[in-house]
């Protein structure tokens, strides 16, 4: 194929991506129209074709009079025109300016998505660029990861994600709503205080988001490759072409990015769950690849508190999801804690009026604590668990303590298990939080969202 040939079909391939169809699901008015005004001033608001149309009409008559030798020649002519003019006047919409925008600016991208296959290098071209050299022409084919910076547009497919923390916190809230309408269905939840504090703690987490949705989406096109000369980002149809042992595997990339709730065209629950495909048009918010990212945007007003603490809540999207997927077996073990509290405290009574247990006493020791655990849940009602258990050693010993004494062995038993005096796990939540988590590199592409497609 000549180079003429090859030349047209690239230019015949661009023209077919540039009216193609595209179906927005969000999209942000002000950064399209700052965006635009930077680079081509004058807005267009509205768009004029002209269609006119004219008609001439020329009738010539001529006649002789006279006699020989003399002749005259009469004549005459007629003349007529119409004309006709059609004015169309259309508005400038935002999809409009979105695909101005993207005319203006496809040559420039830092990345781009549905790019022509012509143009794609072959294998052992790929091979050599990742190897030794930095070769221009195949912009957007293998791109240095250096190559990105702040400001640069890129367009780029993916799946369609959000961020963990997002997840939990829309979880909860559903979870929440569901609980205060049915108070048997919150107690299929498990424990009640994991629960409520899990709540707590997704309130602060929906204030810190200030009501914009993280996005955290795995990326469709590009894969991130280390060679000799630093991380390169390579289209996934290059890397395809590449030999499994080449020495160059694949890593992922996700687009991360914050939108705004109010901007999305759609029902959020329909789109954002589904890791559909979608292209997104953004600007990179700083140079390079990224390994972290914060969500929560008013993280850094905690951080004068605790350094540690944003990230902390960062974490805790997968973690919390992990932790309350099994509420039911966290609850299982709070009850397990409150029989062992009602158990030592049947023991440290016995210590007091020393008195032995034979085998059959500790047997009915832990039946009557297994009975009475579930009234262990709250202060007030506490000491209903407790009584039995007290009654029932204080007849064994046929003596009895005060309620001083009583009252500081209750405190104890709870203490050694890890409860407290109500009869809940000291903490939950903050254990949660404060479990180390091994956390794993990424290649994060930190972005503006403008608009969001397919």
């Amino acid at each position: 194929m000549t180079t003429k040939r090859r030349e047209a079909k690239a230019d015949a391939q661009t023209q077919q991506v540039k009216n193609e169809l595209r179906e927005f699901i969000y999209l942000d008015e002000v950064s399209v129209t700052s965006l635009l005004s930077s680079r081509d001033g004058a807005i267009p608001h509205e768009f004029t074709d002209n269609n006119g149309s004219a008609y001439k009409g020329e009738v010539n008559g001529q006649a002789e009079a006279g006699f020989a030798p003399f002749k005259a020649r009469l004549g005459s002519r007629f003349e007529s025109s119409r004309s006709s003019n059609a004015q169309v006047v259309s508005k400038a919409t935002v999809q409009a300016l979105v695909k101005r925008l993207w005319d203006l600016e496809k040559n420039d991208m830092s990345l781009r998505a549905n790019l022509p296959i012509t143009s794609r290098p072959s294998r052992n071209d790929a091979l050599r660029i990742l190897a030794h050299e930095r070769d221009p022409a195949e912009k957007y084919w293998i791109v240095p990861a250096t190559d990105l910076d702040r400001g640069q547009l890129a367009e780029i497919e993916v799946e369609l994600d959000t961020d963990a923390i997002f997840q939990l916190s829309n979880i909860l809230a559903t979870l929440k709503e569901l609980a205060d309408e049915n108070a048997e269905l919150r107690a299929q939840f498990g424990s009640a205080e994991v629960l409520d504090g899990l709540i707590s703690i997704n309130n602060l987490i929906e204030k810190m988001m200030v009501n914009l949705i993280p996005l955290k989406c795995r990326v469709v096109d590009y894969v991130a490759v280390q060679t000799e000369h630093g991380l390169k980002i390579i289209h996934r149809s290059v890397h395809d072409d590449l030999e499994a042992g080449s020495g160059y595997p694949a890593q992922p990339i996700y687009l991360v990015g914050d939108t705004q709730r109010d901007l999305y065209w759609k029902d959020i629950r329909r789109i954002l769950f589904t890791q559909s495909r979608y292209r997104v048009l953004c600007r990179l918010n700083g140079r390079g690849i990224s390994a972290t990212w914060n969500p929560l945007k008013l993280g850094d007003s905690l951080n004068r508190i605790d350094p540690s603490l944003s990230q902390k809540i960062a974490e805790f999207g997968s973690v919390a999801v992990g932790a309350f997927s099994g509420t039911s077996s966290t609850g299982s073990k709070t009850d397990e804690l409150r029989t062992a509290a009602l158990t030592t405290y049947g023991e440290l009574i016995a210590e007091e009026l020393a008195l032995a247990f034979s085998s059959d006493d500790t047997i009915a020791l832990s039946v009557l604590a297994v009975e009475n655990q579930h009234a262990f849940r709250s202060a007030g009602s506490a000491s209903s668990a407790f009584k039995p258990i007290r009654e029932h050693v204080e007849k064994l010993a046929d003596r009895f303590l005060s309620s001083e004494v009583h009252a500081q062995l209750r405190q104890t038993a709870c203490h050694r298990n890890g409860l407290e005096i109500d009869g809940t796990a000291v903490n939950p939540v903050s254990n949660i939080l404060s479990a180390p988590q091994e956390r794993v590199a990424e290649n994060l592409i930190d972005a503006e969202i403008i608009a969001i497609y397919w």
